[in-house]
């Protein structure tokens, strides 16, 4: 499901909340995994998703430091990537920022998705 929102903006910082999901308020770090999604719409672009991950209280991170990244440049080709890694939380909660090089809508131009999972978690 959509979490929090299947409309992100890209170049902002996203806060997830765990909690919900059983991680307790004084973990240090969460392990995600799953893949990074790209199809390519009907213009001639090279489609482009990079993700970051940080603490929810880092007020140094950088969305430009990307931890996760996948490509596709032919129109109507598609890619999914593993994506894997520990975040660390605050108040089991962490912020993901996310750049795209080709906004626009599908199918004049590209799709992503992130679709990552919670495996694990510790104090």
């Amino acid at each position: 499901d959509p979490y929090p929102s299947p409309q992100l903006a890209a170049g902002t910082w996203h806060t997830v909340d765990l909690a919900p999901f059983g991680v307790a308020e004084d973990a240090k770090a969460a392990f995600l995994s799953g893949i990074l999604i790209t199809t390519h719409g009907e213009t001639a672009e090279t489609a482009d998703v990079h993700v970051t991950m940080a603490r929810a209280d880092d007020t140094t991170a950088d969305c430009a430091k990307y931890i996760g990244q996948t490509i596709e440049p032919a129109i109507g080709g598609g890619q999914r990537s593993n994506m894997a890694t520990f975040v660390p939380l605050s108040q089991a909660k962490f912020k993901f920022c996310f750049y795209l090089n080709t906004p626009g809508q599908w199918p004049t131009n590209s799709s992503y998705g992130i679709n990552l999972t919670l495996q694990a978690w510790g104090k």
